[in-house]
């Protein structure tokens, strides 16, 4: 059991070393590779319209004054322009092109969900391909150009030297010592490839996944009926791998990633099925975990934002709490609320029922009040989905026929007012309005 855990635990704590002090750390590691060289200026993005247009304002007004050859001091349009883009604007570079060609690379930046499909992009795949082909032929090839007599080398250097080095845990070190270096490269970027930083960072702390699970591999003795405690285990140290690395670059992605993780560790699952996605919980008690975990983070980072008391450190885990938290509560009181659950534990009936309606009459009701969609839209949705399960509950009897029917009817128009309101889903992914 020690030494199972010996390196995935002395993994995580150097992820945490890396964020307490990430001068000494970089210092001490070696570099894999040379980052790209820092920019003259690293330009804040205007959070609103009002900052854009005061931002154009004051650099055309600085243009004008600057060739007017009156000798004005126009100092204070440099001055309120670099208040806006949070960094000091020197005299040589502000003016309206550079601003421009600098906010259109801000405005380039992907969202997480293009970020992550870009991880499967054409030329990934045929890197992927490759890879194993290359693995899967790699043998034979070896035995076509070197013959038998060197294969039986090969063999023997596997079963003497390969073999005994991989009981012994050396292949394991490399692994984390990789995987380590790769996490410590991200912080070598400069600010103005923040988002080159993060994919590298996020690279290092997933490559713990395949790690862990060598570990696992190696070390740990197989026992049946504890995969629960086992999901969790991986789960808190995969999110305790992600969180210092949120904290370093601020990243939503990574941060959503570690809520996600945490997620998995109260027993929330999701995945691949038939051509489709299954998602949701491991037990019964993983339900009234992630019920429970769920609004405390809602309601946590909602009275935090709108108290205007949300900290810099705490607004990228806001995307996974928004997404995470609204599902993860409303799908758990959804499979409480239904009549066909056994009643020997948890809420009953009556009261899943009325705390349903009550959350989701809430939800679009402070979505509405505070400008959210994303809550006003998931409470819709759930709300739609409360109300099909209540139908398929009640006993209709000969009108059944109708209330098919009626559904029917009510599902095309459902249908046509997603496809001609796509925001309505993206919204249940955005945390804008209230988280942003």
């Amino acid at each position: 059991m020690a030494r199972w855990l010996l390196l995935p635990v002395a993994f995580v704590a150097l992820e945490w070393t890396l964020y307490v002090v990430p001068d000494a750390v970089t210092r001490n590691v070696p570099a894999l590779w040379s980052t790209a060289r820092s920019n003259v200026v690293v330009l804040r993005k205007p959070r609103t319209r009002v900052q854009s247009l005061e931002l154009g304002y004051h650099a055309a007004r600085y243009e004008s004054c600057m060739a007017s050859y009156l000798g004005s001091d126009c100092s204070a349009h440099l001055e309120a322009a670099s208040n806006i883009v949070g960094t000091t604007l020197n005299a040589t570079y502000f003016s309206l092109d550079n601003l421009r060609a600098e906010l259109l690379l801000e405005d380039e930046e992907r969202s997480i969900a293009q970020r992550i499909l870009g991880l499967f992009s054409f030329v990934n795949l045929i890197w992927l391909v490759s890879i194993i082909g290359a693995l899967l032929t790699v043998g034979p090839f070896i035995l076509y150009v070197l013959g038998a007599h060197l294969a039986k080398i090969a063999t023997m250097l596997y079963e003497h030297v390969v073999v005994p080095l991989h009981k012994a845990g050396l292949f394991e070190l490399l692994a984390y010592a990789l995987a380590f270096l790769v996490t410590a490269q991200s912080c070598r970027y400069p600010m103005q490839h923040a988002s080159a930083a993060t994919l590298v960072g996020l690279s290092g702390a997933l490559a713990f996944a395949p790690c862990w699970a060598y570990s696992t591999a190696l070390w740990a003795e197989a026992s049946t009926g504890k995969e629960e405690h086992f999901a969790a285990l991986t789960g808190t140290l995969l999110a305790l791998c992600l969180v210092p690395l949120t904290l370093i670059h601020a990243s939503s992605l990574i941060g959503f990633m570690a809520v996600a993780a945490a997620y998995c560790a109260l027993g929330f699952v999701m995945g691949p099925f038939l051509g489709g996605f299954y998602i949701g919980f491991r037990s019964f008690d993983a339900v009234m975990r992630c019920w429970l975990v769920s609004a405390l983070l809602v309601v946590a980072f909602a009275t935090l934002q709108i108290r205007n008391l949300l900290t810099a450190r705490l607004s990228p885990f806001a995307r996974g709490a928004m997404v995470l938290g609204n599902v993860g509560f409303f799908l758990a009181l959804l499979l409480l609320s239904s009549e066909w659950r056994g009643r020997k534990s948890g809420l009953s009936y009556g009261a899943a029922n009325t705390l349903m309606l009550a959350s989701l009459v809430a939800a679009a009701l402070v979505g509405s009040v505070f400008a959210m969609p994303s809550c006003v839209n998931t409470a819709s949705t759930f709300f739609v989905l409360w109300v099909m399960e209540k139908e398929m509950e009640a006993k209709w009897g000969a009108a059944g026929i109708a209330v098919l029917f009626a559904n029917f009817v009510a599902l095309y128009f459902l249908a046509h007012h997603l496809h001609t309101h796509p925001e309505v889903i993206t919204s249940l992914f955005d945390p804008s309005g209230l988280y942003a």
